[in-house]
């Protein structure tokens, strides 16, 4: 099932509208007419029909039909049938999560486009890439998709292809944070929907420039375009879309806080979904419920709907697919009776080509017994080579294995020693966590040449992570031991313009920030001097709590490495630190890492298969606030359980690096 949130993106992808309730209509006339359709492209493009139709409610089933399609297709060298087939299974595969089979089959899709100079198909296909890209967290990419779409419909002077597009390019520069141009586009998008005489076109770019003017401060007229959205799908008599905009506007307002109207809202489109039948998205909504009263701070009433939510998706699935399962039985069946009735036909006239083939058989027969002979002394001799092959891949993995496992010793021996952390910061704690055997993370430190109690310590997050960010890891710390051992640099900042520039020199060309190279780190350098925290940070910054008051530090926006902010100077900030202090410094590892609550795990039914959110800094930032009165050690413990409840099943999708420092 498409999500609500992503419905916007989904309504325009094929350039076509209709409401749910036609949409079913549809499916089961496809389905009859497929049982008696001979045709074969007709019976291709049906196959397709059904397979879209379908997916809204069973994702799977709706893929078997487009393969299906799809087979047929390429079986009679049909290439429109093909080029929508790879269209419906790239969206299909999105839904389900499977992003390189969607990238594959939308790439295919566009090259069938090409080859048969099909303006439209190419814009069809560059607008799901850029949809496809959205889902895969590069909105650069996504644009640039989406651009070549809308230049594509714009030279065809397709006013409902240019719609969809500024429609869609805005809800990415929302993503990209360009409010500006998204109400650019939304402008644009709403103009030419209002003159091709499409209404809900027009409420889904209301809807944008709602989100726009809300990020504005201008919440009046956010309202205003929201509720002239929701005045549209009314008027129109579109529950469907009448329901996703009230959805829509509960979260602008849970975001003003406004969380008694947006409770109200949330009661409306629940009722009609309830009134409709859309199972689906009332099962959804018992999700947002939940979002709510947990921001509400409504923790009963949220765990409460979490497992309506639960329970209620678990019920639909069974459901939806039983009634599939026999829309697809009727198919076959039908298919079955019209195979039956030509078979009876053609008996007669087959038992008399059966008795001449009996004697050709025999031959065969025996001509087969002789290769199959052949086949299997061929299949022995080949097992024998795959048994060798596999022993040679083993031993090779191994090596690797080793190989690693040693670069691990290199670089452990590089880092920070224990000792020195000890001698030099006294009580604290490291929480290091690599993704790999080897890590893109590292913590540095060396004694200062100006004092006896000057410390250098760095904490820092290289380019990739395993083999590639070890490789950065070790040439970073190579460039930090030059410029404090060799070069006498003693300002943090100091010494982050001589590793950028060394970078830049050594491994990102002429340091042309268009060039694409973004190799480098992110990280904070501190120098410790009598109680005097002196230090320069790329992006992540430092966390002070003092007497329980959490205090996040000033950061540069820039990382150690070739970006389009080369010349600007890094910046060294002073702290002068008190006796009880708690600083903390973290790479975004953590922050990263996708999981749920402990409430939220036991509640869900596959936890393997769920996706979760990402931990967030906010929430760092508040659970090392929670626990900054505990002893380290203690505070590194309660750190890992934190993540390991949070991860769940989950992969650890980064390395993970905390250090903690009492004064």
């Amino acid at each position: 099932m498409r999500s609500r949130r992503n419905f916007l993106f989904f309504f325009f992808l094929l350039l076509c509208a209709g409401s749910y309730a036609q949409e079913r209509d549809q499916l089961r006339a496809a389905v009859k007419q497929l049982a008696e359709e001979t045709v074969d492209t007709t019976r291709v493009n049906l196959l397709n029909e059904i397979g879209w139709d379908t997916s809204y409610d069973n994702l799977s089933l709706g893929l078997k039909y487009c393969r299906e399609a799809l087979k047929l297709a390429e079986e009679i060298h049909y290439d429109k049938g093909q080029r929508v087939a790879y269209n419906y299974m790239g969206t299909i595969y999105q839904d389900m999560g499977e992003l390189s089979n969607a990238l594959d089959a939308h790439l295919k899709s566009l090259r069938i486009a090409e080859k048969n100079s099909n303006p439209g198909g190419m814009a069809t296909s560059y607008m799901n890439l850029g949809l496809l890209y959205s889902s895969m967290h590069d909105p650069q990419q996504s644009l640039v998709n989406l651009k070549k779409a809308q230049q594509i419909f714009t030279e065809m002077k397709t006013d409902r292809g240019m719609a969809a597009a500024s429609d869609n390019l805005g809800a990415i520069y929302i993503e990209l944070d360009s409010f500006a141009a998204a109400e650019r586009e939304f402008s644009s998008g709403y103009a030419l929907a209002v003159k091709i005489g499409k209404p809900v076109m027009q409420a889904h770019c209301l809807e944008g420039l709602s989100k726009c003017f809300q990020q504005k401060g201008d919440t009046v007229a956010a309202d205003a375009y929201m509720l002239r959205a929701l005045h549209i799908c009314d008027s129109l008599q579109d529950d469907y879309d009448l329901s996703q905009g009230m959805v829509s506007y509960a979260d602008l307002l849970t975001e003003r806080g406004r969380f008694d109207k947006a409770e109200i809202y949330l009661q409306k489109a629940l009722a009609i979904d309830r009134r409709i039948g859309m199972t689906d998205e009332e099962a959804d909504i018992m999700r947002e419920f939940a979002d709510l009263y947990e921001k509400w701070n409504k923790k009963d009433l949220a765990i409460l709907y979490l497992k309506k939510y639960y329970s209620e998706k678990d019920s639909i699935s069974g459901e939806k697919v039983q009634r599939h399962q026999k829309e697809l039985e009727a198919v076959y069946e039908n298919d079955k009776k019209v195979s039956e009735i030509a078979h009876l036909t053609k008996e007669k006239t087959m038992q008399t080509v059966l008795l001449g083939a009996m004697g050709v058989g025999v031959v065969l027969l025996l001509a087969f017994l002789v290769i199959l002979f052949n086949r299997n002394n061929l299949r022995r001799r080949t097992n024998e080579q795959l048994t060798a092959q596999n022993t040679i891949i083993e031993q090779k993995n191994k090596d690797i294995t080793d190989s690693i496992q040693y670069a691990q010793r290199i670089q452990s021996a590089l880092l920070a020693s224990g000792e020195m952390l000890r001698n030099n910061l006294g009580e604290h704690f490291v929480f290091y966590l690599p993704k790999d055997i080897v890590s893109g993370d590292f913590y540095w430190a060396a004694a200062g040449a100006n004092a006896p109690s000057s410390f250098y310590l760095a904490v820092c997050d290289c380019t990739g992570h395993g083999v590639p960010g070890a490789f950065m890891s070790l040439l970073n710390i190579s460039f930090l031991n030059e410029a404090v051992k060799q070069n006498r640099l003693s300002r943090p900042a100091e010494i982050f313009d001589h590793v950028r520039k060394r970078l830049i020199e050594n491994i990102s060309g002429n340091g042309d920030p268009s060039s694409g190279r973004q190799d480098g780190m992110d990280g904070i350098l501190a120098h410790f001097e009598n109680n005097i925290l002196t230090y320069a940070a790329a992006h992540n910054a430092p966390v002070l709590v003092r007497k329980g008051s959490i205090t996040e530090l000033p950061a540069d926006k820039m990382p150690v490495g070739n970006s389009p902010k080369n010349d600007v100077p890094f910046t060294s900030h002073e702290v002068k630190l008190e006796p009880g202090d708690v600083i903390y410094f973290f790479t975004d590892g953590f922050a990263d890492q996708f999981g749920m609550s402990r409430e939220a795990w036991a509640l869900t039914a596959a936890p393997h298969l769920a996706g979760g959110k990402k931990f967030k800094h906010k929430n760092l930032r508040e659970l090392l606030g929670k626990i900054s009165h505990l002893k380290m050690e203690e505070q590194e413990k309660e750190l890992l359980n934190a993540f390991s409840e949070w991860k769940g099943p989950l992969e650890q999708v980064d390395d993970i690096l905390v250090i903690g420092i009492r004064v």
